[in-house]
């Protein structure tokens, strides 16, 4: 019992943090332990896992949609008095969601991926390397200028190849769908499915590397 005593006054700092921890999980209900858990765990440890390399992160929750813009940006709830500055990428663990627009004291704009204006120089990871640019036409998204003879097949995942230097190289922006005929033109169409729900977005990672310019 002294032992133990003696452990508690070493280490009270992390004891009074341990029953701070078990206490608010004692206040919880069972499905709100499960919610923890897997944001804990699925939510900041995968996006670490998909993200290495990418530089330092900000975490922001999505406090509204922009109504002027007709759902292409989105609200969130850090600005410039917490580092966030324009242009920065904002990505969530299940990939890319756009960059920073506008920057206020205590919040910023997002503008989505969504928005046609918003576009991502992006290569198909397979061995061939192709590359194009990921814009949105009409809710759709598109791996634009791709060669006709690129080796694209259905189900290749397409990332940011950095050579914009506003978005890292090897974020998650979607995988392969739909490949349209290669006819006798010289681009063949690739449509995209995004890695991320762009209408289920609560919370995102603001990545404080950015780069220059993005076409």
């Amino acid at each position: 019992m002294q032992r133990l005593y003696q452990f508690i006054g070493e280490n009270r700092a992390f004891v009074a943090l341990g029953l701070a921890i078990v206490i608010s999980f004692g206040l919880m209900g069972y499905s709100e332990k499960l919610g923890l858990a897997r944001s804990v765990t699925t939510g900041l440890l995968n996006f670490k896992e998909a993200n290495r390399g990418a530089g330092d992160y900000l975490v922001a929750k999505v406090i509204a949609w922009d109504p002027d813009r007709i759902k292409n940006t989105i609200v969130i709830d850090i600005g410039d008095s917490d580092g966030v500055a324009e242009r920065m990428p904002v990505v969530t663990a299940d990939g890319l969601v756009g960059r920073v627009l506008e920057v206020h004291p205590g919040s910023s704009v997002v503008q989505l991926l969504l928005d046609r204006n918003c576009r991502v120089s992006a290569i198909v990871q397979r061995q061939s390397r192709t590359q194009g640019s990921v814009m949105v036409e009409d809710g759709t998204f598109y791996l634009r200028h791709v060669p006709i003879r690129s080796e694209v097949e259905e189900g290749d995942v397409v990332v940011s190849s950095g050579l914009g230097e506003i978005f890292p190289e090897g974020l998650l922006v979607g995988s392969v769908t739909e490949l349209g005929d290669e006819g006798q033109g010289l681009f063949r169409e690739v449509i995209l499915t995004p890695g991320v729900n762009f209408s289920n977005l609560e919370e995102v990672f603001v990545l404080e590397q950015r780069g220059k310019t993005e076409p």
